[in-house]
C-alpha cells in the first residue's frame, strides 16, 4: 500500500493600498493520493483560506450589508480524474 503526500501549498498576499478592497489573503493546503490498493490515481485535497477585507471596503459596504473577513475549509476528492466530491464551506 502506498500513500503519498503532494508538496502542500501555501500562498499569501498583501495589498500595499487601502484602496484595494481585499487586504490580504492566505491559503493553506495539502494533497495526496490514497491508499487505498487499486486506486493510485485516486486524490484528495484540503485547504483553508482567509480574506480579510480593508477597512474602508468594509465601512462602505456597511451602507448596503455588513461585511466581515471570510475563511472557509475546502475539500476536494477526484477518482480515476473527475471529480468525486468537492466541498467548500
Amino acid at each position: 500500500m502506498e500513500f503519498r503526500i503532494l508538496p502542500s501549498g501555501v500562498r499569501i498576499t498583501l495589498t500595499p493600498m487601502s484602496s484595494y478592497p481585499i487586504r490580504w489573503s492566505a491559503v493553506f493546503g495539502i494533497g495526496g493520493t490514497s491508499p487505498i490498493s487499486g486506486r493510485k490515481h485516486d486524490t484528495f485535497g484540503l485547504a483553508y483560506y482567509y480574506l480579510g477585507f480593508s477597512d474602508d471596503f468594509k465601512d462602505v459596504a456597511r451602507v448596503i450589508t455588513p461585511v466581515r473577513d471570510e475563511r472557509g475549509l475546502g475539500t476536494v476528492i477526484q477518482g480515476r480524474g473527475d471529480t468525486v466530491a468537492s466541498h467548500h464551506a
